[in-house]
């Protein structure tokens, strides 16, 4: 599996291969809205193609990018390459399960896409000598869109560090205010810091803050 397309944004160059999801709305959103203490631990969750963290670097002490997908992990390792990023390491991990130790900064940008099934696309990875189904992991939230968020919801603060704050995306499609309301019934503080509506969805960048 050897396709893929560059984008360029602010002022860095990515490499996306086939079957890792290609940052659209919801990335950029995340993105614009990003913003890093100088020194600061990030950990970049569901990170894809690592666009996110990879930006977060600049002002970030140490970046740590995390994918349970093996071809995303490997994306990862090309674009930190590709942008000369020196203070980030990524794991492959479902979630939390690999992760250690506690993070000023949790960006999060989960499958929030209500599904009954995974995408029936598959490709055949040459590296990895296997047929792909590529696109599930990327959007597939299970059948309330939650499936992902609410897992991460349960083991998050286990990992933040005080004063830490989670950034994410929200869609009204996985109901983001139940997202908030979790938030705060941990006795954090959440702002929506941006909102951007389709005919058929809300989305919303999401920070909840350790207060």
């Amino acid at each position: 599996m050897t396709n893929k397309e560059r984008i360029e944004y602010a002022g860095k160059k990515f490499d996306i291969l086939d079957g890792v999801y290609v940052p659209s709305d919801d990335t950029f959103m995340l993105a614009e809205t990003l913003k890093v203490r100088k020194g600061e631990r990030v950990l970049d969750m569901c990170a894809g193609s690592g666009i996110l963290g990879i930006l977060a670097s600049d002002a970030a002490g140490s970046v740590t990018l995390v994918d349970d997908d093996e071809l995303a992990v490997k994306n990862i390792k090309i674009n930190l390459g590709l942008n000369k990023v020196k203070n980030a390491k990524v794991i492959c991990s479902s979630l939390f399960q690999k992760v250690k130790g506690k993070f000023d900064l949790l960006i999060f940008n989960p499958p929030f896409l209500p599904q009954e099934h995974g995408e029936d696309l598959y490709l055949y990875d040459d590296k990895f000598e296997k047929w792909r189904n590529i696109g599930w992991h990327a959007w597939d939230g299970g059948a309330d869109g939650r499936k992902v968020i609410d897992r991460f919801l349960k083991t998050f603060d286990a990992h933040l560090a005080d004063g830490g704050r989670v950034h994410m995306i929200g869609s009204s499609l996985s109901n983001y205010k139940k997202t908030a309301r979790i938030f705060r019934g941990k006795g954090m503080k959440v702002k929506i810091l941006a909102r951007k509506r389709f005919f058929f969805e809300e989305l919303v960048v999401m920070e909840a803050r350790m207060v």
